[in-house]
């Protein structure tokens, strides 16, 4: 089995906490490096390599894992970001670094006790491929939001909402109904908004619905 640790972050919350001089994978408990927990739970596995993404603050990961690496039973191999690449560019970065088609990620910075033999057998027996599922606006091409689907069967409707190159028919309090024209020049938006307020939406729902109407009967 193959790991990798997305250790690259900068840790921009936990700063108040730990200082500016450590990654957020570093961050002490019990006298220990939260990167410690991560690797001794790798250890009830048959763990052949693991590749930890790391950015920020590397050389303090680079020292503590040259001073521990005896102690666990694997290899370590970098995936070096230069720049952020964000969580989709830091796994394609660290993948070219693996040998296998299947291949567990975890963050550096979260620790969840879960049977990764079972999880890695379910995930080979349900056979899905990830797919992009949508993008933040100005986000390029980091694959932050991934989802799984089976083969040919990966959902578009965030990819054509976030792309704005969609209209949308929206309901409830504070939903953005939006109607899109392809023209000539480009892509045309307006927008219809409903209320935020729950009571104010209820006793203007008749109101709203009207306000859509009028969108999506203009020419």
């Amino acid at each position: 089995m193959e790991v990798i640790i997305l250790a690259g972050g900068l840790g921009t919350r936990l700063r108040s906490a730990i200082g500016n001089e450590i990654p957020k994978c570093m961050a002490p408990i019990d006298n220990k490096p939260f990167l410690w927990y991560l690797l001794r739970y790798l250890t009830r596995y048959d763990v052949s390599r693991v590749v930890l993404s790391v950015g920020y603050l590397r050389e303090v990961i680079y020292k503590w894992v040259d001073d521990v690496r005896d102690d666990f039973p694997f290899l370590f191999e970098y995936a070096v970001e230069e720049t952020p690449l964000g969580t989709g560019g830091g796994i394609r970065e660290a993948l070219k670094h693996c040998l296998n088609d299947n291949v567990v990620i975890l963050n550096g910075d979260t620790f969840f006790d879960v049977d990764l033999v079972r999880l890695m057998n379910e995930h080979i027996r349900m056979g899905l491929v990830p797919y992009y599922l949508y993008r933040q606006k100005n986000i390029a091409g980091n694959f932050e939001n991934v989802g799984y689907a089976e083969q040919d069967k990966a959902g578009v409707y965030n990819i054509l909402i976030m792309e704005e190159k969609q209209a949308i028919l929206a309901c409830g309090a504070g939903a953005s109904t939006k109607r899109v024209w392809n023209l000539p020049d480009g892509y045309h938006i307006e927008r219809c908004e409903n209320v935020k307020d729950i009571k104010q939406y209820i006793a203007r729902i008749d109101e709203m619905i009207e306000r859509k109407k009028a969108l999506f009967e203009k020419d």
